[in-house]
C-alpha cells in the first residue's frame, strides 16, 4: 500500500512538472522575445530601404543604430537580447514554437489587411 502511494505521488509529481520550461534569469519569455524579434525584423527592413535610397549610408551602421532603438523601446540591453537569443538557439523546440507563433501572427495580420472591406456576394459575380 505504501509503495503504491509513493509510486502514485512520484508519477503525479513528474506529470505535473512536464511541459514547464525553466527560463534562466535574464532570458526573455516567448511573448517578449517575439515582440523584440518582430521589431528587429522591421528595423532590418527599414535599414535596407534607407540604404537603397541613400548609398552613402552603410547597412551595418544603420542596422546597429536601429537595433539600439529597439532595445531602448523594449527596455533591454544588447546583452539581454544576446543571452535570450542564445538560450532559444540552444533549445530548438522553443525556437520553433517562437517562430511558428510569429508566422501565425503574420498570417493573421495579413488576412485582416487583405480581406475585402465588405462581404462579397458571390451570386452577383
Amino acid at each position: 500500500m505504501i509503495k503504491g502511494t509513493v509510486l502514485l505521488l512520484l508519477i503525479v509529481s513528474i506529470y505535473s512538472c512536464a511541459g514547464k520550461t525553466h527560463y534562466p534569469k535574464g532570458v526573455m519569455k516567448q511573448q517578449q522575445m517575439q515582440e523584440v524579434l518582430w521589431d528587429m525584423l522591421k528595423a532590418d527592413a527599414i535599414a535596407s530601404e534607407i540604404v537603397r535610397t541613400d548609398s552613402s549610408i552603410k547597412l551595418t551602421t544603420k542596422n546597429i543604430e536601429l537595433y539600439k532603438k529597439v532595445f531602448i523601446a523594449h527596455k533591454i540591453t544588447r546583452n539581454d537580447f544576446e543571452l535570450s537569443y542564445s538560450f532559444y538557439e540552444k533549445h530548438p523546440e522553443l525556437m520553433r514554437v517562437l517562430l511558428d507563433s510569429m508566422n501565425a501572427e503574420r498570417d493573421r495580420k495579413s488576412a485582416i489587411i487583405n480581406r475585402p472591406p465588405y462581404p462579397i456576394d458571390s451570386s452577383k459575380i
